[in-house]
């Protein structure tokens, strides 16, 4: 019938729409409908891998759950940027330019180091301003800032002798 396909799991023809995408095959689409097709991946990631966190640590991160536990513990259990518990949702942290795991880290501030580029310089920027020893840049002509807080001076063109 036009428009329809025979999923072997449910054993019936459904809409060419409930089918998964999948280049490799002649029609275009998948052998099983979409739920059928998750269940089956789901199931594959289990048996194969243990879980589907242990699949993603391995293929995101080349470390097993088991290496993230061992970090975890190692570390006592806490987040080492903020030393709060890491509770159930802990992140791996890695290098996005080496690809390196550093370290786990909680939740907020894995986030945090991300939204910053992982940027140390400015992290560092971040921490003056915090302990107030760095300041919005200030407007001090137009289109001149006093970026650094050192306050812009204009040099005498004329050196006064002494």
């Amino acid at each position: 019938m036009p428009g329809m396909r025979f999923c072997p799991d449910c054993d019936d023809l459904k809409p060419l729409s409930e089918f998964p995408r999948h280049a490799g095959s002649p029609s275009g689409l998948g052998t099983y409908c979409k739920p059928h097709h998750d269940a089956r991946g789901r199931e594959s990631k289990q048996r194969v891998h243990g879980s589907s966190r242990h699949y993603h640590l391995l293929r995101r991160y080349g470390v097993s759950a088991a290496d993230v536990a061992e970090m975890v513990t190692q570390q006592g259990g806490a987040c080492p940027i903020c030393l709060r518990p890491l509770g159930k949702r802990h992140h791996v942290d890695h290098d996005h330019v080496t690809g390196q795991v550093r370290a786990v880290l909680c939740f907020t501030c894995n986030g945090g180091l991300g939204n910053d580029g992982d940027d140390a310089v400015r992290l560092r920027r971040a921490a003056a301003y915090l302990d107030g020893s760095l300041g919005a840049p200030s407007r001090i002509a137009p289109g001149v800032y006093d970026v650094a807080g050192l306050g812009w001076r204009r040099r005498s063109s004329v050196s006064t002798g002494g």
